[in-house]
């Protein structure tokens, strides 16, 4: 399922709930969690149909607030995509418009204010 090596991420919902994400051998970005003292017992992929990245590609993802996390991603096509997860479901990846991006190293930041920041490596 996984490229061997390739990295998985992390992030705490809260104190009880933790989110994996990876993207598949196939370009599918995956998710699972662990919350209650188990895991979800399957990876779900998230909207394959809208979207898909590179075998191995790392995703990164932010939890706005306790309700909303965002997850981002390059595209095999290049783009830069994000989707989300709110209202307790997942909504179809969109790409971000190049204008909205930074030129340099890095990584989706969450800025005060809730100001989100997307950091690229290129265009």
């Amino acid at each position: 399922m996984a490229v061997p090596g390739q990295p998985i991420t992390a992030v705490w919902r809260n104190a009880d709930r933790l989110d994996l994400f990876m993207t598949g051998q196939d370009g599918r970005v995956v998710t699972t969690f662990f919350e209650s003292n188990s895991w979800q017992p399957d990876w779900i992929a998230i909207h394959p149909e809208a979207a898909e990245a590179t075998s191995g590609q790392p995703i990164t993802a932010v939890w706005r607030n306790a309700d909303h996390l965002d997850l981002f991603m390059t595209g095999k096509d290049g783009r830069v995509m994000s989707a989300f997860f709110e209202g307790n479901s997942w909504q179809p990846w969109f790409a971000i418009p190049p204008k909205a991006a930074v030129t340099i190293p890095g990584q989706a930041l969450l800025q005060p204010y809730g100001e989100m920041r997307i950091i690229s490596t290129s265009f």
